[in-house]
């Protein structure tokens, strides 16, 4: 009975240093801490703040998006997770680019809406396109499926219109 304890606490032991091993060699995530990136959007040919404004910043990587807008006073705001921003206005043009994101919150100051003909305007354009299809069921449900024989079906749900 006594060698039986005894294989037991060693089994026990060796246990708990194979898991702890293992828990020390696999790297633990570092949490990154989401910065505080603001400022103040103003006319390009004065310091007039601009309100009711979607700014966005667009990371440079991912090309995710996170929307800023401004308030009475044209200040804006967003929190960043770590990377590498641009500062986009409503249709696109790039206000301020290379912004880069840690964990330290970055006050961007003054940032000018450009021109209303400023090449870049044109060149960075962005829009949303129009919805082409609305129901009340989530995006996620209104699918196209294909068969060997090449018919298409569409499983969308039975009130859903046509937007055009």
């Amino acid at each position: 009975m006594r060698a039986c304890g005894s294989m037991l606490k060693r089994l026990r032991g060796a246990t708990c240093q194979a898991l702890m091993a293992i828990a020390l060699t696999v790297p633990v995530a570092s949490l990154a801490r989401a910065a505080q990136v603001s400022g103040k959007l103003t006319g390009y040919e004065n310091s007039t703040p601009l309100a009711k404004r979607d700014l966005h910043f667009e990371n440079r990587v991912t090309h995710d998006i996170y929307v800023a807008p401004t308030d009475a006073q044209g200040s804006f705001g967003a929190e960043l997770p770590p990377g590498e921003y641009q500062l986009r206005a409503e249709r696109g043009a790039i206000l301020t680019s290379a912004i880069a994101v840690g964990s330290a919150d970055i006050p961007l100051g003054s940032v000018s809406e450009l021109a209303p003909y400023a090449p870049s305007r044109l060149w960075d354009l962005q829009s949303i396109a129009p919805a082409q299809l609305t129901s009340a069921a989530p995006s996620t449900a209104n699918i196209m499926t294909r068969d060997a024989s090449g018919f298409v079906a569409s499983v969308a749900p039975p009130r859903a219109t046509n937007a055009r």
